[in-house]
């Protein structure tokens, strides 16, 4: 008996330790073009972030497996945020002409403060549509602020999108981002603001106006600020900023992975 309790010793020492089966959440999303790879926009935007995911993609559709613990709800914000930053010119005379003299429906109040025309009671929908009614060729983007919508007219030519090459968060005074660009898209920023002078410079998060400065002078520089709302988060904005963009992905399955686990009970 004793040497077959030694023997049994001897047979579990010598077995290696299983490691246990991962579980988690796998998350699928559509891709809107087939050709274009995103895995290491994604990657990059997690890394920012101190995550880890398993990445896999195909022609149609991507993939993110995330071991339990992690935040999937945080991921899932991480990778609904296009992140398309756009720089734009705003043409003040359009604003005037078309927005504040034409294309208001009767009985719509009209604040014509400056070039640009705020307005209640509206739907953004409502408000291209009759833009487009009005004057075809005309881009609207817009500045939500409380209830009230503030519209700026566009040529889509105005903009450029930078090559953002470094994120620093900044808290105060204001809560914002500050964007390093690479050479190339500093020089292109310093040009636009000298356009600019005296005008709004149109700062566009995903085709949204995040803020709109007069531009008093040329900025010589590599950075400019990015303001934020006090509610968005700051560390999420950073990590979709430095990652890169991404096309609009949508989520079409959310799925756990893994063995069940097992629960053992007895009388």
């Amino acid at each position: 008996m004793k040497r077959a309790l030694i023997l049994a010793a001897l047979a579990l020492t010598a077995c290696p330790e299983r490691t246990p089966p991962e579980r988690g959440i796998a998350l699928t999303f559509k891709k809107p073009d087939e050709t274009r790879e995103i895995r290491a926009t994604v990657d990059r935007r997690l890394a920012h972030l101190k995550l880890k995911a398993h990445l896999s993609e195909d022609r149609t559709t991507f993939t993110a497996r995330m071991p339990n613990g992690l935040d999937v709800e945080r991921i899932k914000a991480l990778l609904s945020k296009p992140g398309l930053l756009s720089f734009c010119e705003e043409n003040a005379e359009l604003s005037r002409r078309v927005l504040c003299e034409r294309i208001w429906p009767e009985g719509i109040e009209v604040d014509r403060a400056k070039d640009t025309c705020s307005i209640a009671s509206i739907s953004r929908e409502k408000l291209q549509a009759a833009v487009d009614e009005a004057d075809a060729g005309i881009k609207l983007v817009f500045e939500k602020v409380d209830a009230r919508i503030s519209a700026y007219a566009l040529a889509e030519s105005s903009c450029f999108d930078p090559h953002i090459v470094g994120v620093e968060i900044r808290r105060d005074p204001i809560p914002g981002l500050m964007l390093e660009f690479d050479k190339n898209s500093a020089g292109q920023f310093n040009a636009l603001t000298a356009k600019t002078v005296g005008k709004h410079l149109l700062i566009l998060v995903d085709g949204d106006v995040s803020s709109a400065p007069v531009v008093n002078e040329p900025i010589d520089g590599k950075s400019a600020m990015l303001v934020l709302g006090r509610k968005d988060d700051l560390e999420l904005m950073s990590a979709v900023f430095a990652g890169g963009a991404l096309p609009k992905l949508e989520l079409v399955k959310e799925a756990r992975y893994g063995p069940p686990s097992l629960s053992i009970t007895g009388k």
